[in-house]
């Protein structure tokens, strides 16, 4: 109870902070009403990197009214995990707090993504091999998926930086928080939950492998992707 309470609050900050590449991809046909109202609603998304490799993500998008503008927040897994496909009956949207987090946000009017990192998400995931975010790889990956939300997304939120953009993840999710906002100014807004400052020594203390937790890793990372 007290770690959901924790994770509320600093949902609330990130919305509260966020209010004040070449690519191929599909023009998503965006649900609106008659009147022109965007009706909250979600969709699968699929785009080919510079470098060759299939980035997957699900675009949540929010009701909107005309003109009515919403800033975007990018949902980051944890390692062996995958992506919140749907608000229901999935490990995000049912079990996870980021993912419940997140959730929240669209629900309250805010474009949402959540995308699955490279190496992740099995047959319809990410391709490429994971390389335990590596700037130039899982770094690069986010600022395409902002890159793509600024083509695609209407009414999206823009300050002087461009998109307007806040990130929440946990562990390896979370970790991607510092790498991407170090290296992109259109991230504004930060949640990261239960993740490392030195991956190097979280997982080899004082140079002492945590053998059972690497083989732990290494099983899910390979079993559910």
């Amino acid at each position: 109870m007290a770690l959901q309470t924790s994770l509320s609050l600093l949902g609330l900050s990130l919305l509260l902070t966020l209010t004040g590449c070449a690519t191929r991809q599909v023009q998503p046909l965006l649900p609106t009403t008659a009147q022109g109202t965007l009706k909250q609603s979600h969709y699968q998304m699929r785009m080919t990197t510079d470098d060759g490799v299939t980035l997957s993500f699900t675009v949540y998008q929010p009701a909107l009214a005309p003109g009515q503008t919403a800033p975007l927040i990018l949902h980051t897994h944890g390692f062996g995990l995958s992506r919140m496909k749907r608000p229901y009956l999935s490990l995000y949207g049912s079990v996870m707090p980021t993912g419940q987090g997140a959730e929240a946000a669209w629900k309250r009017g805010y474009w949402m993504i959540s995308f699955d990192q490279r190496g992740h998400g099995g047959l319809d995931g990410t391709g490429g091999k994971i390389r335990l975010i590596d700037p130039q790889f899982e770094g690069r990956d986010v600022s395409r998926v902002i890159d793509w939300a600024e083509k695609n997304l209407p009414q999206l939120a823009r300050n002087a930086n461009g998109a307007r953009v806040g990130m929440i993840g946990e562990s390896y999710g979370g970790a991607i928080q510092y790498i991407a906002s170090a290296h992109d100014k259109r991230i504004q807004a930060l949640v990261p939950v239960t993740t490392w400052y030195n991956l190097e020594y979280s997982l080899a203390p004082n140079g002492v492998p945590k053998s059972g937790w690497l083989d732990l890793l290494n099983i899910v990372g390979d079993w559910w992707n």
